[in-house]
C-alpha cells in the first residue's frame, strides 16, 4: 500500500470515528441511566403525592426541585440531573430530604438512591409534576448476599 492510500484510509477512519463520537451521549449520561439492583435491594416506584415502604423506610416524592436532564431530541455536552424533595420516614423519624439522581442517601441501617426518573425530557414538551415517576433503590445494611 502506498503512502497516499494510507493517508486516505487514516483520514477516513478519523472522520467516521469523529461522526460516531459526536453522535454519542456523554458518558456521564450513560452511567446516570444505569439501574443497578443488587440481590436484597428493593425497588420503589412512586409519583408525587404517593408513599411507598420497603425495609421500614417510607418514601414520598413531594416536589421536583430540578430537572436539568438533556432532552432526548437535543445533543448536549452535559447529562444534567434531577433533584427531588422526598418525605423520608424511618421509624419515628420523618424529614424532607433532597435526593439527587444517582446519589445515595444514607440512613440508619441502609441507603436510598434515586435511580431513574421518567418521562425523559423533550425540548418542546414541558413535563407536568403529575407526569413524573421516580424509581428508588432501597438497600438494607443487614442484607445477606
Amino acid at each position: 500500500m502506498n503512502t497516499k492510500a494510507i493517508i486516505v484510509l487514516v483520514g477516513a477512519v478519523l472522520v467516521v470515528g469523529t461522526v460516531l463520537w459526536v453522535g454519542m451521549e456523554p458518558i456521564s449520561s450513560f452511567f446516570a441511566k444505569q439501574e443497578t439492583v443488587n440481590p436484597g435491594d428493593k425497588v420503589i416506584t412512586a409519583r408525587i403525592g404517593e408513599t411507598k415502604t420497603e425495609y421500614g423506610i417510607t418514601l414520598g416524592p413531594l416536589q421536583v426541585l430540578e430537572d436539568s436532564r438533556c432532552p432526548t431530541d437535543v445533543q448536549c455536552i452535559q447529562a444534567g440531573t434531577v433533584r427531588v424533595l422526598v418525605s423520608v420516614t424511618q421509624g419515628a423519624d420523618q424529614s424532607a430530604q433532597e435526593l439527587q439522581l444517582g446519589t445515595p442517601f444514607i440512613l440508619v441501617g441502609g441507603a436510598v438512591t434515586l435511580t431513574k426518573v421518567t418521562p425523559e425530557p423533550r425540548s418542546q414538551t414541558p413535563i407536568s409534576p403529575s407526569d413524573y415517576t421516580f424509581t428508588f433503590t432501597v438497600n438494607s445494611a443487614t442484607d445477606t448476599e
